[in-house]
C-alpha cells in the first residue's frame, strides 16, 4: 500500500512539473519572449510530454521562423494527439496559407470551424483563403459570419470591405470601410483602402482626405503615395500628383503601378515623351501589367503612332483577356487591322468576370463597334446598358449642378475698377459651353497662337473662386485673377495668354465677367440633339453624371443655353458666341472672325491646329489636322434613342428654332 501511495505521490508531482513546465512556456510566448518560450517548449520535448498544446504552439514558431515543413509535421501532431483540437486545425491552416497551398488551408479552417463555430476570428481567416481563391461570394458570407459573432471586429469589417471592392459593390464596401475605420482610427491600411474605393466613386474630396490621413499613419506607404497621385490627376492638381507618384517611387523604385501612374500624369501634362518613357518602365518591371500597356497604347495614339499604339492595346489585352479600358481604347480606333479583340468583346464569357464598374466600359466599347458597322439600334441598346449602370453607380449630379447654376446666377458686384489692371498682365479665355461642345477644338485651334498656355480642363477656377468667396465672405478684398493665377500650375510663365476648356465653367461667368479685366469668354454650342447624343455616347464616370439620362441632358442645355444668352445680354464686349455646326461647315470665316475678336492678328496656321485625339477618335479621318465635320445632324441616327429630347426640343416654340429637325 505505501508503495502505490508513493507511485501516485509521484505521478502527480510529475503531472503538476510537466503542467508548471508547459504554462511556461505558453506564458513566454503570449509574452512575445520566443527564445524562452523555445527553450521550455524543447524542454517539454525532452521530458517526453506528449501535450497538444506544445506541439501546436511550437508549430506555430516555426511557422513564425519560416520552417513551414517543420511546423506543418509539429501540428499534425497535436491533431493527432487531440483531434478535436480546434486551434490546431486554425493552426495547420495558418501554415498551409504561409506554403501556399489554400485548398489545405481551407480544408483545416473549415475543420476548426465545424469544432468551434462561434469562433470569430476562424471565420475570419476562413474569409481571407476564399479571398485569395478569388471565391468572393463565400468569403462574404464567411466575413460577415465572423462579424456577426463580434461586431467590433476590425479586421472583419476591414476585410469585408475588400471583398465587396472585387465584387463592385463599391458602396457596401464603403460602409464597411468607415466601421473598421470608426473602430479603429489609427488604421491606415483602411484609410487608404477607403481613398482608393472613394476615387471609383467619384468622391475625389474624401478620397484625398482618407489617402492622405493613411500617409499620415504610415509615411512609409508606398501605395497610398501612388494613390493620392491618382486622386489629384483628376482634380487637376497636376504637379503635385507628380510630387507624390515620384515619392512613391523613391519609397518603391520596383513598384510598376507608380511608373503606370507617373506615365498618365506626364501624358496629362502633355509631355508624352517622358510618359512613354515611363510607362515603358513600369512594363519592364512588370511585364504583365495589363493596364501599362492599355496606358501606353494611349499615349502613342497621342503621339499618332496608331500602329504601336494599337499593338500596345492588344497586348494589354493578351495580359488580360478581361481588362475593359483596353477594349474601350481600341473601340475608338477606326479600320483596326486586328478583329479578334472584337469577338471576345461581344462574347458572354467577357462578361461574367466584370464589375459592374467595368461593365460600363465594355457596353460603351460594344456601342461604339456597333456605331462603325452602323448598326445604331443596337449601339443605342448598349449606350442604354452602360449608362444606366453608370447612373446606379453615381446617381445624378443634376439637381446639385442646377442649384450651383442658380447660386451664381446674380448681378456680382463689378469691381473691375478697384483691380490693380497691373496684376492682369495676361490674358485669360475661358472657353466654356456644355461636354462634347467643341471646346477642346477651340482650343486647339487657339494654340496655334504660340503665346497660348492651354490648361485643359483645369480645376483652377473653381479652386480660386471657393478661396474667393471665403475671403469675400470675412470683408477682404480678394482679387479672383490672382488666385486663379495661383492654382493653374503654370510652368511657362513667358507666354501671355492662358487658355482654359472646363465644362462647367459657365456656372461662374458672371463672376468672370465682373472680377477678371483681363478674362475673355467662349460659348460653344452646337445643334442640342447632336449634342445631347454625343454626350449620351460619352463615359464620363463618375463626372457630368446627368449625362447618363437625354432629358435630364435636355433640360440642362437649355438652361445653360439661356444662362449664357443673359450674361451675353450684359457683358457683350467679353463674351463670343461660337456655334460649332457653323465652324465646321464655314471654318476659314468663323476662325477669322474669332481670331479678330480676341485681337489677334489673322494667320493661316489657324486652319491647321493639332486637334486633341479626344476630337479625332470618333472619326474615320486619322489625320489630326482636319477638324471633323462627319457628327454634323448625325443625332438622326438616334431619333428613337433621343425621343425624349425630340419631344421637348419640337414641343415648345421657343426651343424649336434651335436645331434644324
Amino acid at each position: 500500500m505505501e508503495v502505490f501511495g508513493e507511485q501516485k505521490n509521484n505521478e502527480i508531482k510529475r503531472k503538476a512539473f510537466k503542467e508548471q513546465l508547459i504554462n511556461k512556456a505558453i506564458n513566454y510566448h503570449l509574452k512575445g519572449e520566443m527564445s524562452e518560450a523555445i527553450k521550455y517548449y524543447k524542454y517539454c520535448f525532452k521530458e517526453g510530454f506528449k501535450d497538444h498544446r506544445i506541439f501546436s504552439n511550437y508549430g506555430l514558431i516555426l511557422q513564425g521562423a519560416g520552417k513551414y515543413k517543420e511546423a506543418e509535421i509539429s501540428i499534425r501532431k497535436a491533431i493527432q494527439l487531440k483531434p478535436d483540437f480546434s486551434d490546431a486545425h486554425f493552426n495547420l491552416g495558418i501554415v498551409f496559407i504561409s506554403l501556399g497551398e489554400l485548398k489545405e488551408a481551407e480544408i483545416s479552417i473549415r475543420k476548426a470551424i465545424q469544432l468551434k463555430p462561434e469562433f470569430a476570428n476562424y471565420h475570419c481567416n476562413l474569409g481571407n483563403i476564399l479571398i485569395n481563391l478569388s471565391q468572393f461570394k463565400e468569403a462574404e458570407i464567411s466575413t460577415r459570419k465572423a462579424i456577426q459573432l463580434k461586431p467590433d471586429f476590425v479586421l472583419a469589417h476591414f476585410n469585408l470591405g475588400k471583398i465587396l471592392i472585387n465584387q463592385g459593390k463599391l458602396k457596401e464596401s464603403e460602409i464597411a470601410l468607415l466601421k473598421a475605420i470608426k473602430l479603429k482610427p489609427d488604421f491606415s491600411e483602411a484609410h487608404f483602402l477607403l481613398g482608393s474605393i472613394l476615387i471609383s466613386l467619384g468622391k475625389l474630396v474624401e478620397a484625398e482626405k482618407y489617402t492622405r490621413k493613411a500617409i499620415e499613419l504610415n509615411p512609409e506607404l508606398s501605395e497610398a503615395y501612388c494613390n493620392l497621385g491618382s486622386i489629384l490627376i483628376s482634380l487637376g492638381k497636376l504637379i503635385e500628383a507628380e510630387k507624390y507618384t515620384r515619392k512613391a517611387i523613391e519609397l518603391n523604385p520596383e513598384s510598376s503601378e507608380a511608373y503606370c501612374n507617373l506615365g498618365n500624369i506626364l501624358k496629362e501634362l502633355y509631355k508624352l515623351d517622358a510618359a512613354e518613357i515611363y510607362t515603358r518602365k513600369a512594363i519592364e518591371l512588370n511585364p504583365e501589367l495589363s493596364e501599362a500597356y492599355c496606358n501606353l497604347g494611349n499615349i502613342l495614339q497621342e503621339l499618332d503612332k496608331l500602329e504601336e499604339a494599337e499593338f500596345a492595346l492588344g497586348k494589354a489585352i493578351e495580359k488580360n483577356p478581361y481588362l475593359s479600358k483596353a477594349y474601350l481604347s481600341l473601340s475608338l480606333f477606326k479600320n483596326t487591322k486586328n478583329n479578334k479583340w472584337k469577338n471576345k468583346l461581344f462574347s458572354d464569357k467577357i462578361l461574367k468576370p466584370q464589375r459592374e464598374i467595368d461593365l460600363i466600359d465594355i457596353y460603351f466599347a460594344r456601342a461604339n463597334i456597333s456605331e462603325e458597322r452602323s448598326n445604331f439600334s443596337q449601339a443605342s441598346k448598349y449606350f442604354l446598358k452602360a449608362n444606366n449602370i453608370n447612373r446606379s453607380l453615381y446617381g445624378s449630379d443634376y439637381e446639385s449642378t442646377i442649384l450651383k447654376i442658380k447660386n451664381f446666377e446674380k448681378d456680382w458686384d463689378n469691381n473691375l475698377s478697384n483691380l490693380n489692371k497691373k496684376e492682369n498682365n495676361k490674358t485669360i479665355i475661358f472657353i466654356v459651353g456644355m461636354p462634347r461642345s467643341g471646346k477642346t477644338i477651340t482650343e486647339s485651334i487657339l494654340a496655334c497662337n504660340d503665346q497660348v498656355i492651354k490648361c485643359g480642363e483645369s480645376a483652377a477656377l473653381e479652386k480660386a473662386i471657393k478661396i474667393f468667396l471665403e475671403r469675400k465672405e470675412k470683408s477682404f478684398k480678394p482679387n479672383l485673377y490672382k488666385l486663379f493665377i495661383e492654382n493653374t500650375e503654370i510652368q511657362d510663365p513667358g507666354k501671355s495668354i492662358i487658355c482654359i476648356t472646363t465644362p462647367m465653367n459657365f456656372i461662374y461667368t458672371g463672376l468672370i465677367a465682373s472680377e477678371i479685366s483681363s478674362a475673355k469668354i467662349i460659348y460653344c454650342y452646337r445643334n442640342p440633339l447632336d449634342n445631347i447624343k454625343e454626350i449620351y455616347k460619352k463615359n464620363m464616370g463618375s463626372k457630368h453624371t446627368y449625362s447618363c439620362s437625354i432629358i435630364e441632358s435636355s433640360n440642362l442645355w437649355i438652361k445653360v443655353h439661356q444662362l449664357m444668352k443673359k450674361y451675353k445680354n450684359k457683358f457683350n464686349s467679353k463674351i463670343y458666341n461660337l456655334d460649332y455646326d457653323d465652324l465646321v461647315t464655314d471654318t476659314e470665316n468663323k476662325i477669322e472672325n474669332l481670331v479678330k475678336w480676341l485681337g489677334w492678328e489673322n494667320d493661316k496656321k489657324y486652319l491647321k491646329p493639332n486637334l486633341d485625339k479626344s476630337t479625332t477618335r470618333s472619326t474615320k479621318c486619322l489625320d489630326s489636322k482636319i477638324i471633323n465635320k462627319e457628327e454634323i445632324s448625325s443625332w438622326k441616327n438616334y431619333e428613337s434613342l433621343l425621343k425624349p429630347a425630340i419631344e421637348k426640343f419640337t414641343s415648345d416654340p421657343n426651343l424649336k428654332n434651335l436645331f434644324k429637325y
